[in-house]
């Protein structure tokens, strides 16, 4: 059965009823987003219309107990348009990017290349922190041998 999803810009879908049971599992999508099926005239929380995969009402900790697994963050969103999407995704931290970037520098460089999990801003926190150390680098050198 195909299921619409209710977001704040509108009503996105139809979906596959297996997408909005992952997306609930992974915790990307809100518990209690409206949702209806193709023949119904009007949505019903989906914590109500999948409670295996919901697990419960709203957002709460994750299935398992304190040391069950998180929930995938990076899983597919529902909704792929703006930043008024109420479905949001770990964009990473630009700081620590940097960071990791700047006193990693190649390798920190590739592993954000080859990473699915570091989050865009995280990635562009690497590449800066790594032109950044290589800039000084550069200018350390040359400052060294012009002293000489």
């Amino acid at each position: 059965m195909r299921y619409y999803v209710s977001a704040p810009d509108g009503e996105k879908g139809p979906y596959e009823e297996n997408n909005i049971r992952e997306w609930l599992r992974a915790g990307t999508m809100p518990k209690d987003a409206l949702v209806r099926a193709e023949n119904e005239p009007m949505g019903r929380p989906a914590n109500m219309v999948f409670p295996d995969a919901a697990g419960g009402g709203g957002f709460g900790p994750p299935p398992g107990g304190a040391f069950g697994a998180a929930p995938n963050m990076y899983a597919p969103p529902v909704a792929a348009g703006g930043s008024h999407d109420w479905v949001q995704a770990n964009p990473g931290n630009f700081g620590l990017g940097f960071v990791f970037g700047f006193f990693c520098g190649c390798i920190a460089l590739i592993v954000s290349y080859v990473s699915k999990d570091m989050g865009s801003e995280t990635k562009r926190g690497v590449r800066t922190g790594f032109i950044v150390g290589v800039v000084i680098g550069a200018l350390s050198n040359l400052i060294a041998l012009l002293a000489k």
